[in-house]
């Protein structure tokens, strides 16, 4: 007994000492991420600072170059079913406007807190329409990311699922139709949130705050009930529900087309393999901002707990070419071919010989 107090007690010890090293971490953090410093007397990155700020800023250039760069495939993959008299898939449009909403939602918050942690002084802080516009563009991309990419993984589970789905649903026209129409729907739902934020009376600015009181409970409840409820669970249910009707037909299928059920396989498992990815990356960040805001504000290292929420959805927003390159078949040759001049060359021989013909 005496053995098991004694260790107890040193357990104890240890348990206050660690918690006392992170108290004295979080204050040497904070002064020095978030006070401003002069460009005469630069402060080295250390590996906290290289972590939640230079991997950012590098997400943001990898993942606009790979999204535009996925959203220029996929395109020029529809004009090519297109004039080929082939069905272009209304999976590859909801795909276009994923790739579109991630590459803005690079640019919101992930880059705000790593232009903050570099210089001293957050992009929200240095303009109160900056301000407004990172908060409304942070929430609304995230809305529309999510959307964009469960209606993906319905539209491609239904196709399997209905052939009268397939023929008259699941046409580009439409596709481009729901994508302008939840586009629009989340201007509206999202809107109030330009109206947060103001100047205080010492010309600071205070982001995510109104002096409106029904405004502050209105936001309150939109991030708990729309934010995280709505946009996160039950989206992400719709997701994994989906994604399990797509694999019960797969297994199901017969594979009378080889070449028709490989394709079916390799789109299925990709959109299975990004919901599930999406969900794991960007569900700390929607409950860090929510439910466990109020812990962690009480926390040591809670700054660096945010970052890092928000770093993991700049890599879920950066993600999408990897997918598409390792599961879409002739990915990398389309993608050669955009940038091939001898396609071009070969393209006008070939339709000069044909027209002399």
């Amino acid at each position: 007994m005496i053995r098991f107090y004694r260790m107890f007690y040193g357990i104890q010890n240890i348990w206050k000492i660690f918690f006392q090293i992170l108290e004295e971490q979080e204050e040497v953090y904070t002064n020095k991420m978030w006070q401003q410093f002069s460009p005469e007397t630069p402060q080295w990155p250390t590996a906290e600072l290289i972590i939640i700020s230079i991997f950012p800023l590098v997400f943001v250039l990898v993942g606009t170059i790979c999204n535009v760069l996925c959203m220029i495939v996929l395109w020029s993959r529809n004009q090519q079913d297109n004039s080929r008299n082939h069905q272009a898939t209304s999976t590859n449009v909801y795909l276009i406007c994923l790739c579109f909403a991630d590459t803005l939602g690079l640019y919101s918050f992930n880059l705000d807190n790593a232009i903050g942690n570099l210089t001293g002084k957050a992009i929200t802080d240095r303009s109160l329409v900056t301000c407004k516009l990172i908060e409304f563009m942070g929430n609304y991309t995230i809305h529309v990311s999510v959307m964009y990419l469960t209606m993906a993984t319905v539209d491609r589970t239904s196709m399997l699922w209905s052939l009268a789905y397939k023929r008259k649903i699941a046409q580009p026209k439409q596709a481009w139709k729901i994508c302008i129409l939840i586009a629009g729907v989340f201007v509206v739902t999202d809107c109030f949130l330009l109206a947060l934020g103001y100047r205080a009376y010492d010309g600071s600015i205070q982001c995510y705050l109104s002096t409106n009181a029904v405004l502050t409970k209105v936001f309150n409840l939109f991030t708990i009930w729309f934010h995280l409820v709505f946009m996160s669970m039950i989206t992400f249910a719709i997701m994994i529900i989906f994604t399990v009707l797509a694999i019960i037909k797969l297994v199901r299928l017969p594979r009378v087309n080889a070449a028709s059920f490989l394709r079916n396989k390799r789109i299925s498992v990709m959109l299975g393999l990004m919901c599930i990815s999406y969900i794991l990356l960007t569900l700390p960040n929607r409950l860090c901002f929510s439910v466990l805001s109020p812990l962690l504000e009480s926390t040591p290292g809670s700054n660096t707990i945010y970052a890092l929420s928000n770093l993991l959805t700049s890599l879920a927003s950066s993600l999408n070419f990897l997918y598409l390159s390792v599961s879409v078949k002739g990915f990398w040759r389309d993608l050669r071919n955009l940038f091939h001049l001898r396609r071009f060359g070969s393209n006008t021989i070939g339709t000069t010989t044909s027209t002399l013909s």
